[in-house]
């Protein structure tokens, strides 16, 4: 059976996508009144990295390779509702120089800055987001803090499993070896395919 890619994915790939697309003018406070509407509790955030071929131009050579990874890819950002039961917004193929918190800096610019969300390590300084603390160096955390972390751990978990899902579909865990034009719409499919997944398993 084959699988042709549209313009517009058979299933939005986040909620936001989902509410823009069915009401295509809106005013930011229906924006904010919609948001109210979200089950109560802190969001979850998180990106991953999904490695690609080398790029010819040199520019972009620089723009797309990771230090952390020590290869060139493309990040991808998800926001999930808590528990992870439905994705919420997802940012795709950004490069891969850019850093979680700059990318989630972006990403709150167009949401209300008061939606409280949870991430890892490397969200540390950004506005309304709880992170762990960190271990300083030659000293132990305090018993506060490592129950703390370990609240924050046990709801953070369920990201990193909205995303391992994700990476079942090995098209956005491997090698991307399509043209880049159509890695965005790709992805889009494959995030709409596991917000079905997760409401109706």
């Amino acid at each position: 059976m084959r699988c042709y890619l549209t313009s517009k994915p058979q299933y939005p790939a986040s909620l936001l996508e989902q509410w823009r697309h069915e009401c295509p003018e809106f005013e930011r406070l229906e924006l904010e009144q919609w948001l109210d509407s979200l089950p109560e509790g802190f969001l979850l955030v998180d990106a991953w990295e999904q490695p690609i071929h080398r790029p010819l131009e040199s520019s972009k050579q620089q723009q797309y390779y990771s230090g952390k990874k020590k290869q060139h890819t493309r990040k991808n950002q998800v926001i999930v509702l808590p528990k992870g039961i439905d994705i919420v917004d997802v940012e795709i193929g950004v490069e891969g120089k850019r850093n979680d918190s700059k990318l989630l800096l972006n990403t709150q610019d167009q949401l209300p800055p008061r939606l409280p969300l949870i991430g890892d390590k490397a969200y540390v300084g950004r506005d309304n987001t709880l992170t762990p603390f960190k271990k300083p160096r030659g000293k132990q955390l305090s018993e506060m803090q490592q129950s703390f972390n370990h609240w924050l751990n046990q709801h953070r978990v369920y990201i990193e499993h909205v995303i391992r899902v994700i990476k079942v579909f090995r098209i956005a865990k491997e090698t991307w070896r399509l043209r880049e034009q159509m890695y965005e719409r790709t992805i889009r499919c494959v995030c709409g395919l596991v917000r079905l997944r997760v409401q109706y398993s």
